[in-house]
This record gives structure tokens, C-alpha cells and sequence, in this order.
């Protein structure tokens, strides 16, 4: 055993600095605590090692007896074990990689209090070592962080480092692989839902606990001081400057765009309406899997792509956390790195999973689709934009507005490609125009309320913009649309909170009204061809006419009341012709485009931005509210009135007398 050093006593190391003399107590607890720290870093290196072998021990017997299974060894000896079973053998050191990523998440926490330890006793020890010219006593984990730090470290030691992580990576991941590649379609599909984000979230914490340490623990600290009411870390964290109400970057990667769940029902209801005309559902398991991969692979990565792209946009929004896009602040670099990362592996992996469904072509045909169209977008938004805000129509806002449609075309017409109906018919040619119509005016609508959310306003006929307008020209030329007087100057209401379109109806020659009626004249004819299964030609007349009739009349219209009965009407009328030449509850399908289009349309001439950005919110209010009351009644005719009230769930009624 080594010889023991002998210890300064604290008053005589207080004496060695002048202004610590009388604080020998606090030094003893900092020495207590730093010692404490350095057994449990001695300790975890001992528990690292054997974690890692253990790990790869285990990787090692599984495979052994794996390859025992039939589905590895074709010989009469094998033994048959459920392929849910096999696929679900890596799971035993994932366990054992994921606590080791907990424990370093720990160490990493231990390494920068034992830092900020070391600093406080170095005020103690006065002199520097003897030995070593320059050093402190107390200086160890600083020393050692010059050597083993993954952003500062040796370099040798860094590469060392990423071997291992590799050989990890490698063998796990080679292991999972042999096992799925011998599994059965369902079992490869549910063991890449399974493993893949289990996989991403550790390396988000490898990455967090490693390069992005000093932000993590930084944000940590600046957590625990909002707990306990303190504000005594030093300069390390500004404790005066508010904390960002931003979305954090977990739940951001997992569903980056989760506001945009109505463009989820976009395919499936074309599916369900393609099918019901045709008669037969008999590609929903494909139109499901390919559904997925579309919207939470493909089209959550093509939002990841747009956020980064319009991070500085988004930050500066004046509803930025209503919105919910891309975390930015102190951690906008790791975050863009990070959300990067994740789209492309969500584009990886739709690939992996469409060729173990036999489905590669139309999921490689929809990635290029999808990313076609994003790169025209990002391409017409990222052209100069000027220093004063105009309302003149360009030509390159009327393609951003033009290619908007693309994406609810795409959507619809994997619904209808999967139901039956495929290019160039005019069933499934009037379904994807009728689509890019909706979504040119679904997209329009919502534009000029957001800009509207950039402007104060008077409340009577004035919108006064903010300098924020200015970077977004393609929703702002929007505002010379709608009736109001766009003015400089300050307004005592905020924009966000104003319905634009609801008391003034605006110019009629306005871009999404030009969709609406666009939408409304294509619906009719995608709704009787769907009905009656290609009608003769005189069929289209009076359906066309009565939905643009129709579309004019909810156009004109502004009271809410007017334009459903106006919809309500509409939707009679086209269902009572079709049924009179179909006699068949496929006459319902007559109406659905129109009914789709005019609500929608209502329903944004009624809203401001706010009731727009918490529509999904008050609806999950309204549904839980709903629930919950169905749910007490229930209750109440199962327990009966008397035993109702007598527990207090309604108060009894006083009785007089």
C-alpha cells in the first residue's frame, strides 16, 4: 500500500489564503464531498468493465444458442422457438448497454461538480505543488479531463474511445441484424420499430453525455436552481435572463410536426373513399405500412428539414411557442446536428422497411416525390427577400403558394393509387387535382391568418405589421386580400386573436377563394365519378354547377350559421341527384369532396391564428370532457340515484318542509 500523505489540517491550509481563515468548515465539507466523488468515479470505472464484458459475453451466448434455433440450423437436432421470441434475444444487452449509458450519463455529472469541487479547495491550498510547477493541489479531474474530454481531449485517446463505441455499435448491431434478416416480414417490421428508436435515443444521450456534456450539465444546474430557489453557481449560468418556453428536443424528434395530425386523415380518407367505390379493401395492409412510412418516416423528416432550414424564422415567430418547431437557443448547434441526424436515419430506415415489405418502389417513388417538391420550396423561400414590406403579388409566391398543393396531391394519391384507381383515369386523375386544389387553399387560409399574427390591429379595419412580416413576403402580399388597411403604426390588439376573415369578406378574386372554387368544381366531378363509376359526360352539369353555386354562396356569406346551411344544402342536393341514378348508399360519396373543401373553408373564415394553433388541443379537450361526462352517466345508471348521491358524487337536494 502506498504511504499515506500527510494532511495540511484545515486551519493551517485557511492560513495559506487571507481570505479563507475563518472557513475551515467549509473546507472539510468540500474535501468530504470531493473525496466522495472520487470513490464513486473509482467505483464506476470498475462497474464499466464489467458491464462491457458481461455484455459482450452475453452477445456472445445468445448468438451460440440462437444458431441452435431452426431458423438457423436446418438439421433434425434443431430446437423451434416462436420467431417473436428470437427477435427479441438482443434486447438482453441492450438492457445492459442502456444502464451503462445511465451510468455515464452520471459519471459526466460527477466530472464537472468534482471540477467546480477542485476550484473552491484550490482558494484553500495557496501554493502551487512542488513538484509539478504550476499546479495546485486539488487539480486531478482537470488534468485528467485534458486527456480523456471527447471534445478536448488527446486525440489518440478520442479515437481509442470511438473503437470501442464501435466495436459496441458493430457487434449489437451486426447481431440484431443476423437475427432479423432470418425472422419472418412481421417479426423484421416490429423489431426495427423496436430497436430503431431505442437505438436513436441512446445515441442521443452518447452524444449528450459526451460532446454535449457542459451544455447538459449547464441546463441541469440551471434546473435544480429553479427548484430549489437558489441562484449561487456563479457565472456559470445567468439566472436572471427568463427561461425560453421552447419545446424540448426529445419530443420534438419523436414527432417533430405533431400540430399537422390533420394532414394524417388526407390519405386514408382518399383510401376509404377509393375502396368503398370500388368495392373492395383488399390492399389495406400495404396502404397501412406504406400510410406510416409516408407520414411519420418520410414526410416528419421533410419537416425536420424545413425547420432547420427556418429555425432563425421560427425562434422570431410571435406565436413561436404556440408552434412548437425546432428547439433553438443555447443549444441550436446540437439540435440542428441532432435533428439532421434523425431525418436522414427516418429516411434510412422507411428504405429498410419498405424492402422487408417487398414495397421499395412506391416508398423510393414517394421519398423522391416528397423531397422533390421540398427542394423546390426551400428553393423559391430561400431567394433574397427585401428591407420594406409589400402587398404587390410576385411570381415566385405565387409558385410557393402553387407548390404547397404538391404535398396534399402525393397524399391523396397514395390513398387512391392503394384503393383501386391509378393514373391517368379520370377517377384518380380529378382526386389528385381536387387535392392540390384543397391544399392550396387550406395552406393559403392559414397564411394569412399567420400573417395577420405578425400585425396589431385596431379591431375595426387596420392591421399595423410588425418588421417580423418582412422576412415572409409570400404570406404577407396574402393581406392585400382580405379588406383590411394595412398601415404602419401600433395597434391596441394583438393580430393573433383577430379573425381577418370573418366580418369582411374580402376580394372575391383572392387566392384561396380562386382554390376554393377551383376544389369545388373538381370535388363534384371526383364525387360522381366515384359514385356512379364513370358516368356519361351530362352527368357532371348540374353537380359542378350546384357546388360552385354553392362555393360562391359560402363565399359571400359571413355569418358561420349562413355558410352551414348553405353546406347542408349543398350537401342534400348532390346526394339526392347521385341517388337517383346510383339507388346505392354510394351516393354519400357525391358529397364528401364538397363537404370536405366548404367546411374547412367555413371554418378558417371563422378563425383567427390562435383558434387555429389550438384547434388540436381544444379538440382533445373537448373529446377528454365529453368522455369524462359519458362516463359519469354511465356510472350514475349503474349505481343508481340514491347511491349516486349518498357517496358525494352529486350533492343531495335540501329538503324543505
Amino acid at each position: 500500500m502506498a504511504p499515506r500523505r500527510r494532511q495540511t489540517s484545515p486551519p493551517q491550509a485557511a492560513k495559506l489564503n487571507g481570505d479563507a481563515v475563518n472557513d475551515s468548515g467549509r473546507l472539510d465539507i468540500l474535501i468530504e464531498d470531493y473525496s466522495q466523488g472520487r470513490d464513486d468515479q473509482r467505483t464506476w470505472n470498475v462497474v464499466l468493465a464489467s458491464l462491457i464484458a458481461v455484455a459482450f459475453t452475453l452477445v456472445g451466448l445468445l448468438a451460440a444458442a440462437v444458431t441452435q434455433t431452426c431458423k438457423f440450423d436446418a438439421s433434425k437436432s434443431c430446437t423451434y422457438v416462436p420467431d417473436y421470441l428470437v427477435g427479441g434475444a438482443p434486447l438482453l444487452p441492450l438492457t445492459l448497454l442502456a444502464y451503462t449509458q445511465m451510468l455515464g450519463v452520471l459519471a459526466t455529472f460527477r466530472s464537472f461538480y468534482l471540477r467546480a469541487i477542485e476550484k473552491e479547495i484550490q482558494r484553500y491550498a495557496g501554493m502551487p505543488l512542488q513538484a509539478i510547477s504550476g499546479v495546485k493541489p486539488a487539480s486531478y479531474i482537470e488534468i485528467e479531463t485534458e486527456v480523456v474530454s471527447l471534445r478536448r481531449g488527446r486525440f489518440s485517446y478520442r479515437v481509442t474511445n470511438f473503437i470501442i463505441v464501435a466495436a459496441i455499435v458493430t457487434i449489437f448491431g451486426g447481431f440484431s441484424v443476423y437475427i432479423g434478416v432470418h425472422m419472418d416480414p412481421i417479426t423484421q417490421i416490429v423489431m426495427t420499430l423496436i430497436y430503431v428508436p431505442v437505438v436513436l435515443v441512446l445515441v442521443t444521450e452518447n452524444y449528450s453525455a459526451g460532446p454535449g456534456g457542459r451544455s447538459m450539465f449547464t441546463e441541469m444546474v440551471r434546473r435544480h436552481q429553479e427548484h430549489q430557489n437558489v441562484d449561487s453557481y456563479g457565472p456559470m449560468i445567468d439566472t436572471t435572463q427568463p427561461r425560453e418556453n421552447e419545446r424540448s428536443l426529445l419530443p420534438y424528434l419523436l414527432m417533430p410536426r405533431a400540430d399537422e395530425w390533420v394532414k394524417w386523415l388526407i390519405a386514408p380518407g382518399a383510401f376509404i373513399v377509393t375502396a368503398w367505390a370500388i368495392g373492395a379493401f383488399r390492399n389495406w395492409p400495404q396502404f397501412i405500412l406504406v400510410w406510416l412510412i409516408l407520414e411519420y418516416l418520410i414526410y416528419e423528416a421533410r419537416y425536420q428539414w424545413n425547420d432547420i432550414r427556418g429555425l432563425h424564422e421560427d425562434t422570431d415567430h410571435p406565436q413561436s411557442s404556440a408552434r412548437r418547431r425546432l428547439p433553438g437557443g443555447r443549444h441550436a448547434r446540437r439540435n440542428i446536428l441532432a435533428s439532421g441526424l434523425v431525418g436522414v436515419l427516418r429516411l434510412v430506415l422507411a428504405l429498410c422497411i419498405a424492402a422487408i415489405a417487398h414495397l421499395l418502389a412506391p416508398v423510393t417513388l414517394l421519398i423522391g416525390l416528397v423531397f422533390g417538391v421540398a427542394i423546390a420550396y426551400e428553393a423559391l423561400r430561400a431567394a433574397p427577400v427585401g428591407t420594406r414590406l409589400s402587398l404587390r403579388p410576385t411570381l415566385r409566391s405565387a409558385a410557393i403558394w402553387v407548390t404547397v398543393g404538391l404535398g396534399y396531391a402525393i397524399r391523396a394519391g397514395t390513398g387512391i393509387w392503394f384503393g383501386g384507381f391509378h393514373l391517368p383515369g379520370l377517377a384518380a386523375t380529378s382526386g389528385v387535382l381536387y387535392f392540390f386544389a384543397f391544399g392550396i387553399m387550406f395552406v393559403l387560409l392559414t397564411w394569412v391568418l399567420e400573417a395577420a399574427s405578425y400585425c396589431s390591429t385596431d379591431g375595426k379595419d387596420s392591421l399595423f405589421p410588425t418588421p417580423g412580416l418582412t422576412v415572409k413576403p409570400h404570406i404577407a402580399i396574402l393581406l392585400g386580400w382580405t379588406g383590411w388597411k394595412v398601415v404602419d403604426g401600433t395597434g391596441s390588439l394583438p393580430g393573433t386573436a383577430q379573425p381577418v376573415l370573418k366580418d369582411k369578406r374580402g376580394k372575391p378574386y383572392a387566392p384561396w377563394n380562386v382554390a376554393l372554387l377551383l376544389g369545388a368544381g373538381l370535388g363534384a366531378v371526383v364525387g360522381a365519378d366515384f359514385a356512379r363509376s364513370g358516368p356519361a359526360p351530362s352527368a357532371y352539369g348540374s353537380v359542378i354547377i350546384i357546388s360552385l353555386f354553392g362555393a360562391i354562396l359560402i363565399m359571400v356569406f359571413s355569418s358561420f350559421a349562413m355558410r352551414l346551411a348553405v353546406i347542408a344544402a349543398v350537401t342534400a342536393s348532390l346526394v339526392g341527384i347521385t341517388f337517383a341514378a346510383v339507388h346505392s348508399s354510394r351516393a354519400i360519396i357525391a358529397a364528401i369532396p364538397w363537404v370536405a373543401i366548404a367546411v374547412d373553408y367555413a371554418f378558417f373564415r371563422d378563425s383567427s391564428y390562435q383558434n387555429v394553433i389550438e384547434f388540436g388541443q381544444n379538440l382533445f379537450q373537448a373529446f377528454r370532457a365529453a368522455v369524462y361526462t359519458l362516463g359519469l352517466l354511465a356510472l350514475r345508471l349503474v349505481v343508481g340515484r340514491q347511491t349516486w348521491q349518498s357517496v358525494g358524487f352529486r350533492p343531495r337536494a335540501k329538503h324543505h318542509g
